[in-house]
Formats: structure tokens, sequence, C-alpha cells
């Protein structure tokens, strides 16, 4: 229920019928007030389920205007031209988060109502879930992997644009200036998306100003911003209960403090009377201050931006990102746009030293680069509609640009007709000298999406290469894990029925295959072993699997003690569980949920919990010597022996969250990163 007053003299408002009567009970989901008023009223509207209404007030009283339904539910409303329309954005049906059904459409709409006329002039049809990987968007109705529409922001002022958030990702959708009511946006969003800059990440809400020249990002560091209508005056209320004012002119950009916490306790944001006259105003010093590290020494790869770097910002554009310990020397290169050019960035980490930069001016336009420990040489693709083109750069780490070699490894072409092709990863088998290149093949058309796995595998030395394509297509397609030599997918096909889908990795020679293949019923839960090959010419590739829901004296009776007990902690900790598999390799095993989510990690008989708030390290799985952690409440790195699976060393971390860690293969430093932010860290001397 919502209460709305009057501030200047704290009476509360009702809402009325025509009769003048106090409505009872009155209900809605939001409530927005008009940020002008029009003809002495002041308006505001509201919406629960898929009507919405429009109310004015006068006479400290609230009268019913007008009412529309909408034929799909409304996620959001929000007053647009000055209070002259309305924007309604609307799903075109729930879904539901254990799985889709077949009504499910991947489709948003927002519609421009016009409250004079009341109609509908303009009509625009959005994906409602996207795929965001090295700055390509596409959708995708994979909604377990998929970034999902959050918020929707339209400007119409100098240039006709949405701006679009999914799940902190945004940037501005520029809309055709046609005079048509019916504009569908699906198919080719990644023509019309533009992507705010790479820095700019973890949105959690965009405010645009009254004039439409001003677009405020909101991120988790601060609680409610607002424009104050009419004006370019920011309003700001952060983590430590303090509301600023932030000034936003050309030659002023400080930050004033309005009123500190003890002041703002009971106050809300919007309550601009609260403040007063009484503005406290002082300069906020942005010195962070870090925890002491002793002797560890961080080489910190990010850059800090200023208003002085908006060339900068405007030349560069990272397409992607890897990094390698190439002779325990961590390099770090970034595929990077500047100057029209299509450029490899080469960052190397010197011990006891900051980072080296250099560029590379490449031969033509690029979208994925990949650089591994035991090949000197960087992985180039590039991709276009059904086609692909594989590339060795040589050379790369010297600085001149004309001792660079390029070497076209392969050309493939898919065998389906689909509408663009993904990279999921690569992998350098240093064994028999094979690149291996895991490929998304997707076919989608509004309400549908196909989607196969392509397996291209390369000899390095005689240039022999062989693709393997799995003849079945899926709704969506989830890669557990993978390596050099194996691929474990969670995969859902087009009767909605899932299934394990276990894959060896062949060669040049022998074809890449499915070694197991188990559907998954979640009325009985499923449990999964998988054994990987230590040795892949004489061990063999094992899959078992039993059902989940079952005592815990049956567990230990089929999987033995060790196994069993390790099902059984995780299923009494993480309650709901129906899908749970294991990969043993060797005294080790790790142990992931549905998704690929590490729950927790084994040596021999001893077990560590690995909690939902942490990062396991991805890049060294099986490492025999330390295994690591972040803490993302907490901001703590955890080094644990393998051996014992105690806790050896905790190190405070306050730069970024980290994803992911890369041992060096001393196993004496390691690098920390965050891939959606293109961070990085070194961490030596341990």
């Amino acid at each position: 229920k919502w209460h709305v007053y009057n501030t200047s003299n704290s009476q509360e408002l009702y809402f009325v019928e025509d009769n003048l009567q106090k409505v009872q009970d009155q209900e809605f989901r939001q409530l927005k007030f008009c940020p002008v008023i029009h003809n002495g009223y002041v308006f505001l509207m509201t919406s629960l389920g898929n009507k919405v209404k429009v109310w004015k007030i006068e006479e400290n009283k609230i009268r019913y205007v007008n009412m529309q339904a909408i034929d799909h539910w409304i996620e959001s409303i929000e007053w647009i031209h000055n209070g002259s329309k309305i924007m309604l954005c609307c799903s075109k049906d729930a879904y539901d988060e254990s799985g889709y059904g077949n009504y499910w459409i991947n489709e948003w709409q927002i519609q421009i109502w016009d409250l004079q006329l009341w109609e509908c002039p303009k009509l625009y049809v959005v994906p409602a879930f996207i795929l965001g990987a090295r700055n390509r968007y596409l959708p995708t109705m994979d909604i377990h992997n998929g970034l999902r529409l959050r918020d929707i922001n339209y400007i119409n002022s100098n240039a006709e644009c949405l701006v679009l958030n999914y799940d902190g990702k945004g940037g501005l959708l520029m809309l055709k200036n046609y005079d048509l009511k019916l504009w569908y946006y699906v198919n080719v969003l990644e023509n019309c998306f533009q992507p705010f800059p790479s820095f700019i990440d973890a949105i959690e809400d965009v405010n645009v100003s009254s004039d439409q020249q001003l677009i405020s990002i909101r991120n988790g560091l601060v609680f409610q911003s607002m424009f104050i209508p009419g004006s370019n005056r920011l309003l700001v209320y952060d983590e430590t209960h303090t509301l600023y004012e932030y000034v936003l002119q050309e030659d002023n950009s400080n930050w004033k403090i309005l009123k500190h916490r003890e002041d703002l306790d009971d106050r809300s944001v919007d309550d601009e009377e609260s403040i007063g006259d009484d503005k406290e105003y002082a300069d906020i010093d942005d010195d962070k201050e870090y925890a002491d590290f002793d002797d560890e020494e961080f080489i910190y790869d990010d850059k800090e931006y200023t208003d002085n770097d908006e060339e900068l910002i405007d030349e560069e554009f990272i397409l992607d990102y890897d990094y390698a310990c190439i002779n325990n020397n961590p390099i770090f290169v970034q595929l990077i746009e500047k100057d029209q050019a299509c450029r490899l960035k080469v960052i190397t980490g010197q011990q006891q030293s900051f980072p080296a930069q250099f560029h590379h001016i490449l031969d033509q336009q690029y979208d994925y680069c990949f650089i591994f420990e035991d090949l000197h040489s960087v992985i180039l693709i590039a991709t276009h509609e059904q086609d692909i083109k594989i590339t060795q750069l040589m050379n790369f780490l010297s600085q001149k640009d004309d001792e660079q070699q390029y070497k076209t490894l392969c050309q493939h072409s898919s065998l389906n007709n689909v509408n663009y092709i993904s990279v999921n990863g690569s992998f350098y088998r240093k064994t028999d000298d094979t690149l291996i290149v895991v490929l998304e093949e997707i076919f989608a058309k509004k309400r549908n999406e196909v989607i196969w796995m392509t397996v291209v595998t390369i000899n390095l030395c005689d240039g022999k290469s062989m693709s393997y394509t799995d003849e079945d297509h899926f709704k969506f397609w989830y890669c557990i894990y993978k390596d050099e030599n194996c691929i474990i997918t969670l995969v859902q096909d087009l009767l909605n029925h899932e299934f394990i889908k276990c894959y060896q990795i062949g060669n040049d020679v022998t074809q890449t295959k499915i070694v197991a293949k188990q559907e998954v019923v979640y009325k009985k839960g499923l449990t999964c072993k998988i054994t990987l090959p230590i040795n892949q010419s004489t061990d063999t590739f094992q899959f078992q699997s039993a059902a989940l829901k079952i005592s815990h004296e049956e567990l230990i009776e089929y999987w033995g003690e060790t196994v069993g007990n390790a099902f059984d902690q995780v299923t009494q900790k993480y309650d709901g569980t129906n899908l749970l598999i294991m990969i043993d390799k060797g005294k080790d095993f790790l142990l992931y949920s549905r998704y690929g989510i590490a729950l927790m990690k084994g040596n021999k008989n001893r077990t560590q919990f690995i909690d939902s708030q942490f990062s396991y390290n991805k890049g060294n799985l099986w490492s025999q010597k330390f295994g690591l952690k972040f803490n993302g409440m907490t901001k703590n790195i955890e080094m644990y022996e393998i051996a014992t699976m105690k806790l050896h060393r905790t190190l405070p971390f306050y730069y970024f969250d980290v994803v992911g860690f890369k041992w060096n293969l001393k196993h004496s430093s390691f690098v920390v990163y965050n891939e959606d932010r293109y961070q990085s860290c070194i961490i030596e001397q341990v």
C-alpha cells in the first residue's frame, strides 16, 4: 500500500471516487509523480498487473482521470516529454526460473502513450534477454546465462533513443526516426545497440534529466539518485547515509554535502523540503585507504578515467581480453579498436616493475584473442555471420610491427542455416600441438532460438584441421566444465528435455565424440560422477549417475563413503538442489551445481565448501599446492593448502571483485581478474 502526503502541511492525501468517497484499500505496485504541473494540477500515475491509471491532485484529494488495460504484464512506468506522455514497459509473458514453457516469448514492449489523445502512437519491441560478451550483444532464449532487461529510459531530444540496462550492462538503442508505429528491434539489436564504455559497469539504475541532456548511471555504492525536475542538479544518497547535491555545470563538478548521516536516518532522498537552508558544503576527498599487504607487491592493470580522458574513452574500445604466464612472466593482451583500426595491446608484468605496454596494428578486424602458457603466439579469431577465420600471430612480444607474422590456421563455415557464430572458448594441448576452439552456432528468429555446438581442432605443426558439430540442436546449451581434453555440458532440447552430455575432444585425425549422455529427471534428482583421464593414451573417460533424492544410507551404498558423504553434505547445505555433478581427477574432485557453480572442493577424503559468495580459482582447478577463493562479502583472498584443505593465509583485496585466478607454473605469483571490467592484478612473492 502507498500513502501520499503533502509535505508543506504534513497532511495525508486520499484517493477518492467520482462521488468523492474515499477509496478503501487502494493498492498498486508502482507510483510516479509527474515532474511538471499542468493547469495547476499535480498528476501521478499508478500501475498494478496489466492496468495503468492516471490521477490528479486537487483540493488535497487524489481523483481518478483515466485508465488503460494492457495486454501484457507492466514491468515499469515513466513520465516522459515533460509529462505530456507516458512510457509503459511490458513483458510479453512471465518466465519460470526452473525452465521455459512453450508460451514464453523473449520480448519486451515499450509503449509510448499520448495523454491528450490517450492513444499509443509509438511501440518498440526489444529482447528481454541477451547474451553479452566481448562487446557483442545478441538476443537469447537462455534465461540462465543471458542478461535480463532491468531498466529502460526514453530520450527524444536531439536524437531519439532508448537507454537499456541488461543486468548491469547498459547502452543506447538508437531508434529510427521514421513515421511508423511499430519498430521490432529483436533481431537487429547488434546493429543498433551502442554499449556504454567498458569502465561503466554494475549498473543498478539510470536517470535522465528533464531536458534529456544528462544521464546519471548509479552503481552499488549509491542507494538512490535523482535529478531535481527542471534542473541539472543531481541528488545522491550513498551508503554512508549522506545526501549530496551535484551541480552539473561545465566548470563546476564538485560534490557538496547537504546533510550528514545523523540527520538523515528517517528521511527520504525525495524530501527536498527537509533539507532546509542550513546547507553544509565540503569537498569530498577521493583518496582511498587500502590494507597493508606486507611483502606482497601489487601491479595493478586498470585505468582511472577523468574528465580529461574523453578522447581516450572515445578512441579506445576493448573487444576482448586474455592473459597467461609465459616463462613465468604474466602477459596480458587486449583486442581494441582505436583510431578506426583493430589493435592488439600487449602488457607485460615484469617482476619488481610496473607493466610495459605496447600496441600492434592488426591486418584486419578481429573479435576474439587467446594466449596460452605453452604457446608463444596469439590466436586471433574473426567472425562474420556463418563464417569464422582463425589466425595465429607469431612474435607478438616483439614491439616492432614489421616482425609480426600472420598464419591463417582455419576458415570455418557453418553447415547450418545460422544467424551468427560466437566463440565459447579456446585451449592449446601441448602433447599433440593441437589448438581447440569451441563454437556456438545460433539461429534466432523472433520467438525461437536454436543452438548447435561445434568443436574445431587444428594441428599447429602441419596445419590440418577437423571440425565436429553435434547433430542435436538445443534451446539452450551451458558449458559446466571444459579443458583441452573434454567438454561437459547441460543442454535442453526442443522438447524441453534436459541432458548432461560429455564430449571427448579429438585432434586432426581422431574425431571429437560424445562419450556420455544422461537425461536429467528433476523429480528424482540426479548425481553424476565424471572421472577424467590423467593419461589420455592409457586411461579412459568414466561416467556414473544415480538418483539424488534418496536416503543417506542409499547414497553411501551406491557411491561409497567419501563420494556419498560429499553429495549428502551439499544436499543438506543447499536445500532444493536437484542436480549435482562431481568431476574427479586423480586424488582431487570438484562438486558443481546445475550451472557450473563450484560448491565443494575435495582431496582424498578431505573436503571444503565453496560458499556462494566466493569465486573459485578457475584458472588452476587441479593445482596440487594451493587453492584460492575470493570472498565478495569481506573482500578477502583466501589461500588454502590442497593437501590438508585448511586455510593458509588471508589477503585483503579491495580493488575490484575477483571472478578468477591464475597461478604461474612455480606457484610463486598469481593473477586475479574481473572479466566484465577487463581488470587484473598481479600478486607476487607468495
